[in-house]
């Protein structure tokens, strides 16, 4: 079901500075009114997280640990992981303040990423792990990805995916269609 993989293709230093140049190409595409979904693409790929799933599409989930609504998605979409219907990228930001901060921070710093993340999601709990300044560089990029991305009022979570047509669809919540059985049909 969870796959040890983490998304950290980038040095930790190299990230606010890549988040913000590929935020500036995806909107200086927008403008010129070409498609901007693989700069995105790219972005979401490179962002440092914890990958679960073995088959079916992707989704890019921007999450907060101190978000209860995140704790639901995350109970939710166990049955799909388990069925196959689609893979996830839970991308940990800081929206919720400096705790959120240093709760990514620590995830981000566990030995076993997909353990600690359902640890750290329990009702109660929180997250252990290590909280290096390169792993809080790295929670602080995803949430400048997120703020740029999101608009002027980010939120958690923020699911990204492609829909039938290949395009990159954006959901903030905990979108209705996706509880139970959805999870087990796929998202297509």
């Amino acid at each position: 079901m969870g796959s040890a993989t983490p998304f950290r293709s980038e040095a930790p230093s190299a990230l606010p500075r890549r988040v913000f140049l590929c935020a500036l190409a995806v909107l200086a595409r927008a403008a010129a009114g070409q498609p901007a979904a693989p700069a995105l693409r790219r972005a979401l790929q490179r962002a440092p997280g914890v990958a679960e799933g073995r088959q079916g599409p992707w989704v890019h989930v921007f999450f907060d640990l101190r978000c209860p609504v995140c704790a639901l998605l995350h109970r939710r979409s166990r049955a799909g992981l388990r069925a196959g219907a689609v893979r996830l990228h839970w991308i940990p930001v800081a929206l919720l303040g400096a705790a959120s901060l240093d709760a990514a921070a620590r995830l981000l710093g566990s030995d076993d990423l997909p353990g600690a993340l359902a640890r750290a999601l329990a009702p109660g709990a929180g997250s252990s792990g290590r909280a290096l300044p390169a792993h809080r560089a790295q929670v602080e990029a995803n949430t400048a990805l997120l703020r740029l991305l999101g608009g002027p009022q980010p939120a958690t979570p923020s699911l990204v995916f492609e829909d039938e047509r290949g395009g990159l669809v954006w959901e903030v919540g905990l979108p209705p269609r996706w509880g139970g059985e959805a999870w087990e049909r796929g998202l297509r």
